[in-house]
């Protein structure tokens, strides 16, 4: 059995771990654009102001070796022919499989903006942005950040720990406009604001001009100009899904998969940011950006191309747990629901929020500043759609105990901070 992977991001490297614990005689070769590989990739804003030493957002230097896992790097897997069963490489190696992943990952969404090109635009979403990032807030002074989400307050604050002036501006009302509601934001933007960020929320880049003797300056839609030394592009990102679509897979907003991970053509399978699933809290279709799901379907994947039938036990949309400017948050589900279609209860406290939305005697949502304690235990609520009749009052009033729900052994939430 040969087993290609292509790609190396969360759900690729997952993919190959799962694979060789549970099949040791078969070749595993991994293909990938990058060079750095096994890198954790939500800590890589601390790449710019150094405060992490590179062993922390890499797994063992010896991981694939220790694996047994051809790596093929940084080669592009540009083309297959799933009748012949061939990858053919940036490099015309042709590499044959008997079942295959893809895990092609996710690039960078560049925003429009008039004055400028590609080549203008940092972003932070590969282990070479953070490198890169890091060494030209060496030499900038300021920094302008578009976009508001997570990516973009995580890099506004690894910049400002660099010592550069920040400012970030987001179309939205509000900082986080995917993970909080308004009140949740309303609680972090102060935080942020404190470290000597600048946010404008509400507003837009029209355009990028040059001074004449140097420098640049964003004119936003109010007028207001903004100097700044490095631009910053943190807007979302798109499915790789060009070589899904050279193949011939079924591909919709992402690519459409069975509950074992497998795509319209037998033996192809697929895991990560390039596929589509349903929200478990909402049932809308999605495509993930998330890593915690990306792991979750490449170890599914994996199982299912050893020959194991597993089951994608399905995502959320919203799933973050993150620590913002020292306030951890967490946030799960159908946090925006409201009234009628849901039943929302919420309480905000000094520098701390919660928010539980439910539809039935389902609980579908949770957003937590400030004090995320029991997250676990929500967030497996509302993964299984149980019936939190007998239990509902203890959610609102925050006073559920791990003793009332052991249907399961409750799951640890994971933080990474700014």
């Amino acid at each position: 059995m040969h087993y290609v992977i292509a790609g190396s991001g969360a759900a690729g490297v997952a993919a190959a771990q799962t694979l060789r614990r549970l099949d040791q005689a078969s070749q595993i070769t991994l293909i990938s654009e990058e060079d750095k590989l096994g890198y954790y990739r939500p800590l890589i804003s601390h790449l710019i102001h150094d405060t992490f030493p590179e062993e922390r957002f890499l797994r063992a230097p010896d991981l694939f070796a220790d694996l047994k896992v051809e790596v093929l790097s940084p080669i592009k897997a540009e083309a297959v022919d799933p009748e012949q069963k061939m990858v053919r490489t940036s490099r015309d190696h042709m590499v044959p499989y008997d079942k295959l992943l893809l895990a092609t990952g996710s690039m960078p969404v560049l925003p429009q903006i008039k004055g400028t090109n590609n080549k203008d635009f940092h972003t932070l979403h590969f282990y070479r942005d953070g490198v890169k990032l890091a060494k030209e807030a060496q030499s900038g002074k300021k920094a302008l950040i578009v976009g508001g989400g997570r990516i973009g307050i995580l890099t506004a604050l690894a910049l400002r720990e660099a010592n550069l002036e920040v400012t970030v501006v987001e179309m939205l009302s509000h900082v986080l406009p995917q993970q909080f509601d308004t009140t949740a934001a309303a609680i972090v933007s102060p935080a942020i604001e404190a470290k000597g960020i600048r946010l404008l929320m509400g507003h837009q880049v029209k355009e990028i001009k040059h001074k004449p003797l140097g420098g640049k300056v964003a004119i936003l839609d109010d007028g207001q100009e903004l100097p700044f030394d490095l631009l910053v592009a943190a807007v979302g990102v798109r499915p790789n899904l060009e070589l899904a679509q050279q193949m011939g897979v079924k591909v919709d907003r992402g690519v459409v998969v069975d509950e074992s991970m497998q795509t319209s053509l037998p033996n192809v399978f697929a895991a990560g940011d390039i596929v589509q699933l349903v929200d478990r809290a909402t049932g809308q279709e999605f495509v993930s950006g998330t890593w915690t799901n990306a792991v979750d379907m490449g170890n599914c994947a994996a199982y299912n191309m050893a020959g194991i039938k597993r089951q994608y036990a399905g995502s959320f949309f919203i799933f973050n747990a993150v620590e913002i400017a020292g306030l951890p948050t967490v946030a799960v589900g159908a946090i925006h629901g409201s009234e009628p279609e849901y039943e929302v209860h919420s309480q905000c406290r000094d520098n701390t929020y919660h928010k539980f939305v439910f539809q039935g005697n389902r609980l579908v949502g949770m957003l937590l500043v400030g004090d995320v304690d029991k997250a676990g235990i929500y967030r497996t609520l509302i993964r299984e759609g149980s019936d939190i009749s007998q239990v509902k009052d203890k959610i609102i009033s925050k006073t559920l105990t791990y003793a009332a729900y052991q249907k399961q052994p409750i799951p640890e939430t994971t933080y990474y901070s700014a």
